[in-house]
């Protein structure tokens, strides 16, 4: 190994860290990720295609004739965004539960708790005879969804090293999710053809995709018993013995055979922890002693959420129906819409060497240019008299998508990995919590307030974009390839552990 420092037992903390910056660059990206550290991610990885399936399945039924005659009380508005909308506010209910959850019984209990309302929500949607089946189904459906990816995000942020944080991060929320938004989408067009343009057709033509839901997550409860707790809440439970164990089998690597980086690793966390019991850990503290955490948080979030991303991700089919398209047409536009979604997969092995932030402000950059044209094309074409205008419109909304794209796993990824580990839970919950309540409003109020404003309507997307690009600019920090342990540096926080002399801690003196 040729950058394998002499060891030394008398080394400094400091000649301890550059041990484990060596050894750890050794391998490049991928050098300390092993096989069972993949299993775990692609374990991770089925928690938020779960949500991203379950999320948007609601935009094909909506659109669904043999839907629409069952229950024709969905002709109203307001009735139709309630439907989207509680999925989002059930949400809010799962974030905070998880947090509870994931510190008491173990980031893995989380997962399990959130599997329950996820099934039963979807059973009911599937065996649903009025509306009021609908309403408890979703709301059900997406507390269980919404903690399903909140604890992926902290699961997957506590089991990889820090040099391919973002790599293994944006697999497991951004790319997950978009691959269960595609899968649904492109599923929904098979669902309206099967109803029928009359809606003739059968009953399970919107029942199934409901049921379909629930396959991802029967495979990851079979998966379960042999999946790993995250080594830093076994730290916090006292069983700092067994999470070396993960850690020296996550970590493992060919070119560190005496597992130093691991041991480095584990050192880090137990030190950072034992700091940590001093430390503030409310959850007023998170509005006091951490608030510049939260403020970064939240900021990305508002940014991110206030772009209009996800009022046009779930409207999207009403929005190209405007112009003149006809149902078919429009749910296979959103299919292929969230195809450039694909741009995930180049941003996801680049993030850990361009950094979050370029990707985050290029993105927001990207969309709020979109916006502006989109809401030009909707003044002028959106009566459906202009072929070309038509055209247009979806063009640029699928380029909207593809800036998203570039913007969305950093988002997530970014507003998880910045807490440290004795109040990660809650500043996880918080960041979610703002997105699950924010979806619920914007998704709510938005299509009503388009439709009665017409183009206007952007102008309220327009403006909150313009701003958050400003304020992205300002104040975010460049969180890659920082470790967990040593984010307070980013914040103007004392305590960010040094790393205990490797060998001395776990072999003897030498």
């Amino acid at each position: 190994m040729e950058n394998q420092l002499e060891y030394s037992g008398k080394e400094s903390a400091d000649a301890a860290v550059t041990r484990r910056e060596a050894l750890h660059n050794d391998g490049g990206q991928f050098g300390h990720i092993s096989g069972k550290l993949w299993l775990a991610t692609s374990w991770a990885i089925l928690a938020s295609f779960s949500f991203g399936l379950c999320g948007v399945c609601i935009g094909g039924i909506l659109v669904n004739a043999n839907f629409g005659i069952k229950f024709a009380e969905l002709a109203h508005l307001k009735e139709i965004n309630g439907i989207a909308s509680i999925f989002h506010a059930g949400g809010f209910v799962g974030v905070m539960w998880s947090a509870y959850a994931s510190d008491a019984w173990g980031r893995k209990a989380s997962f399990g708790v959130n599997t329950i309302p996820y099934i039963v929500g979807a059973i009911l949607c599937v065996v649903a005879k009025d509306l009021n089946y609908l309403w408890a189904g979703r709301a059900l459906a997406g507390a269980g969804s919404y903690g399903l990816f909140y604890s992926a995000q902290i699961y997957v942020m506590e089991l990889a090293p820090a040099k391919a944080r973002g790599l293994l991060g944006s697999l497991s929320n951004g790319i997950a999710v978009e691959i269960g938004y595609i899968l649904g989408a492109f599923l929904s067009v098979a669902y309206v053809d099967w109803a029928g343009p009359t809606g003739t057709g059968s009953d399970w033509s919107w029942r199934f995709p409901f049921l379909l839901n629930i396959l991802p997550v029967a495979i990851f409860l079979a998966m379960y018993p042999f999946m790993p707790e995250s080594p830093r809440w076994l730290v916090q439970q006292g069983r700092a013995d067994e999470a070396l164990i993960v850690l020296t089998t996550l970590h493992s690597s060919k070119h560190d055979p005496e597992q130093i980086f691991a041991i480095a690793e584990h050192q880090q966390i137990v030190s950072q922890f034992q700091l940590d019991t001093t430390l503030p850990h409310s959850w007023m503290s998170m509005f006091t002693t951490y608030r510049r955490r939260t403020f970064t948080a939240l900021l990305i979030m508002f940014g991110f959420l206030l772009g209009g991303a996800y009022y046009l991700a779930t409207y999207g089919p009403q929005l190209f129906a405007g112009f003149g398209y006809s149902t078919r047409k429009s749910v296979l536009f959103q299919a292929a819409t969230l195809c450039f979604l694909i741009i995930n997969w180049i941003g996801c092995f680049l993030v850990d060497r361009v950094g979050r932030k370029p990707f985050l402000v290029i993105g927001l950059t990207g969309e709020l240019i979109c916006l502006c044209i989109l809401a030009a094309l909707s003044k002028y074409y959106s009566k459906g008299e202009s072929t070309a205008g038509a055209n247009a419109f979806v063009a640029f909304y699928m380029l909207n998508e593809f800036v998203v794209a570039i913007m969305e796993p950093c988002a997530y990824l970014m507003s998880a990995e910045i807490y440290p580990l004795h109040v990660r839970t809650k500043g996880v919950a918080i960041s979610f919590g703002f997105l699950a309540l924010t979806n619920t409003w914007v998704i709510e109020a938005s299509s009503t307030m388009i439709q009665a404003l017409g183009w206007k309507g952007y102008l309220l997307f327009i403006c909150f974009s313009a701003f958050n690009v400003v304020m992205w600019v300002i104040f975010l920090p460049e969180t890659k390839n920082v470790p967990l342990e040593e984010m307070a540096r980013l914040f103007g926080e004392e305590g960010a552990a040094q790393v205990a002399p490797v060998k001395e801690a776990y072999h003897g003196n030498a």
